[in-house]
């Protein structure tokens, strides 16, 4: 990014605008403080601050890293204070989809938790699964209005032209994997940008592939900070592709009830069937690693952590929905002992990344998923 004394300058100079259109595929919850579904710029700007965080590897420290997303994005401040700015990029949403509260995912088979105290079948519905109590109630009841799949908007973005390029690896992780919304690390709040790149699809691919590094040196940093590699391989995982999105959320709901609670001769082909064995993939304590808070467990002195691991579902040219499971390395500093060595994380996350080989299907590159 372009350094000048005069950051009011270059927010005025010389500046380019995207227009790019997106569809949601699957339900976005994005609302008010009333719930009630609402379309708003702030979320979409959260957005690229997420994944242009991921996309600054190599960068410095944090406190550099924090001093160049300040002058990117605005900082909070005092009205006197020098540190406190406007943000370069101003975020507009254009949109004419209304909001839904029909219920989700009611017709869908239920599957296998074997940790579920209720039911006595330790069945759950799905979609009540990846949306937690917060969303959804057991019985596929939605509790918050929301923007049902196949709503179209525009996104557009105004910038300097200096940050043409410092975009482009944003918009190929979003792209990629872009989701926001309530839930949005579960599959939640899907979207797809269907035109208005200026860039190829092998650009966007190559971008993504300049974000990866070997992802250990994920855990040098405790926030998301690049796409890993190991040996080659990215952290990224697909489902079978499938007729409807909710078809892809169920197969991604059981991968990850395997990998939480599930053992470690799991079946590509049946999932839920060799669940219930005691021999777990990770045990309840490297769990934690996996995100906190865990649902109807008592949890002592444990930071609040969020998944590493975030699923979205991309729509194939030829229509079908595919659910994707992407493990972002870094560290949780929080974790309690012996779990808060960087080793021992790694470890954990090995054992996660053989069960989801054995469930799932590894992707040959991150551009896959564009």
């Amino acid at each position: 990014m372009a350094e000048t004394k005069n950051p009011g300058f270059f927010r005025h100079y010389r500046r380019e605008r995207l227009e790019v259109q997106c569809r949601v595929l699957t339900p976005l919850f994005l609302g008010n403080a009333h719930q009630e579904a609402e379309w708003r710029a702030a979320p979409f700007k959260a957005l690229l601050r997420y994944w242009w965080r991921v996309a600054q590897v190599g960068c410095g420290n944090h406190q550099e890293l924090l001093k160049k997303e300040g002058k990117l994005f605005g900082i909070a401040g005092e009205e006197k204070e020098k540190e406190s700015g406007r943000s370069l990029i101003e975020v507009m949403v254009i949109r004419n989809a209304p909001g839904s509260k029909n219920n989700l995912g009611g017709h869908l088979p239920k599957i296998v938790h074997p940790e579920l105290d209720k039911p006595a079948d330790k069945k759950i519905l799905p979609l009540s699964y990846l949306a937690g109590m917060g969303l959804m109630k057991p019985d596929g009841t939605v509790t918050r209005a929301y923007f049902p799949a196949n709503s179209d908007f525009t996104l557009c973005l105004d910038f300097p032209g200096a940050l043409r390029e410092e975009l482009r690896p944003v918009l190929a992780l979003i792209a990629a994997f872009g989701a926001l919304g309530g839930r949005c690390r579960n599959g939640w709040g899907s979207i797809q940008i269907k035109n208005g790149l200026p860039w190829t699809k092998e650009k966007l691919a190559q971008s993504l592939a300049q974000c990866s590094q070997n992802w250990h040196k994920g855990f040098d940093r405790d926030y998301p900070n690049c796409l890993g590699k190991d040996n080659n391989r990215p952290l990224l995982w697909r489902t079978k592709p499938h007729g409807s999105w909710e078809q892809a959320m169920r197969e991604l709901a059981e991968a990850y009830i395997a990998i939480r609670a599930g053992n470690n001769n799991i079946s590509k082909m049946d999932p839920g069937k060799l669940i219930d064995s005691k021999k777990k993939i990770v045990n309840f304590a490297e769990r934690h690693l996996l995100g906190v808070p865990l649902t109807n467990h008592k949890l002592a002195n444990i930071d609040r952590h969020a998944s590493p691991l975030r699923f979205v579902v991309r729509r194939t040219p030829e229509g079908k929905f595919v659910g994707w499971v992407l493990h972002l390395p870094f560290r949780f500093a929080g974790a309690p002992a012996p779990f808060n060595d960087k080793s021992k994380q790694i470890s954990v996350w090995q054992k996660v990344h053989a069960g989801l080989d054995q469930l799932l299907i590894r992707a040959a590159s991150y551009g896959e998923s564009l």
